[in-house]
C-alpha cells in the first residue's frame, strides 16, 4: 500500500488534496499481523511488509457523531453487527474519540484499517461552503427529521472513502463495498460473528459456469475458499461518465 500511496495520481475534483488517502496510509492496522492473521497485534501500516492475499472484499465505513435522526446510543448498538464479520475493513472516524478504542476491541478477530480524518478536514467540509451546505439542508423537505447538514456530508463522502480505498487496496481485494455502520438495526439480520458479510465473488474461477450448476471450489486460493461464484449473466456493471 505503501508504494501506492506513492505512485497516486493528481486528485480528482471535489478532493483537493490526498488527505483521504494519507489518513488510510496513516491508518491504524487492528485485528492480524502478517503472519498469524487471527493475531490481535497491531502493525505498523507503514511499513515495506505485504498484506498477505486472503480476501475477496474490502468493506468500507465510518462513524462521525453529530446531530442527526439517530442517538449516538443506537449507532453504538447497532456497530456492533457489522463490526463482527470476518472481511477486512476500512473505518474512517473522528480522531481522539472513543469510537477508536471501541473499533479496535469489535475487531480484533478481522484485519482492520482505523483510519483517523476531522470531519471539518472531510472533501465535503473543505471544498463546499457552510452556506453551501445550510442551503442544502434549508430546501431538504426532510429538515426537521435530519437536523443538521452533517448527513448529506457523509451521504456525499461515502464515494471519496471508498475511491480512495479502492485506489490504495490495502487488502488487495478484487471487490470492494460500502456499508453503513448502523445497517444491521437487529444484531439477528447480521453474519454469524467472524464469517464474511459478502458471499459472492465476481472474480471467482468457475464464474463461467452455467448458472445451474452447484458452486464448487477447486482452487486452493484463500480469496477463493467459501465463495459463491456469480454467474456471468447476473454480472451487471455501471459506469459513470465524467462528462464536462
Amino acid at each position: 500500500m505503501k508504494a501506492n500511496f506513492k505512485s497516486l495520481p493528481s486528485p480528482p475534483w471535489p478532493q483537493l488534496d490526498h488527505s483521504t488517502a494519507q489518513a488510510i496510509a496513516n491508518g491504524i492496522l487492528v485485528g492480524f499481523n502478517t503472519t498469524d492473521i487471527n493475531s490481535n497485534t497491531d502493525i505498523d501500516i507503514n511499513t515495506d511488509t505485504d498484506i498477505p492475499t486472503m480476501f475477496n472484499n474490502t468493506i468500507v465505513t465510518a462513524y462521525y457523531a453529530f446531530e442527526s435522526k439517530h442517538s449516538v446510543k443506537e449507532y453504538t448498538n447497532w456497530m456492533k453487527g457489522l463490526l463482527q464479520t470476518s472481511d477486512p475493513m476500512i473505518v474512517f472516524l473522528q480522531p481522539n474519540t472513543p469510537w477508536v478504542d471501541i473499533i479496535k476491541q469489535h475487531r480484533k478477530h478481522a484485519p482492520t484499517i482505523i483510519a483517523t480524518l476531522e470531519f471539518e478536514k472531510l472533501v465535503m467540509s473543505t471544498t463546499f461552503t457552510k452556506e453551501f451546505w445550510d442551503w442544502q439542508h434549508q430546501i431538504d423537505t426532510e429538515r426537521l427529521v435530519h437536523k443538521s447538514s452533517g448527513v448529506y456530508k457523509i451521504w456525499n463522502e461515502k464515494l471519496i472513502f471508498l475511491y480512495n480505498a479502492i485506489l490504495l487496496n490495502p487488502f488487495q481485494t478484487t471487490g470492494y463495498a460500502w456499508m453503513d455502520i448502523g445497517y444491521f438495526r437487529q444484531i439477528r439480520d447480521a453474519p454469524e460473528p467472524q464469517t464474511p458479510l459478502i458471499k459472492v465473488n465476481y472474480t471467482h474461477p468457475n464464474n463461467s459456469m452455467n448458472p445451474t450448476t452447484k458452486a464448487t471450489t477447486t482452487t486452493n486460493d484463500m480469496s477463493h475458499k467459501n465463495s459463491i461464484p456469480v454467474p456471468q449473466n447476473k454480472v451487471l456493471f455501471l459506469h459513470v461518465r465524467n462528462d464536462p
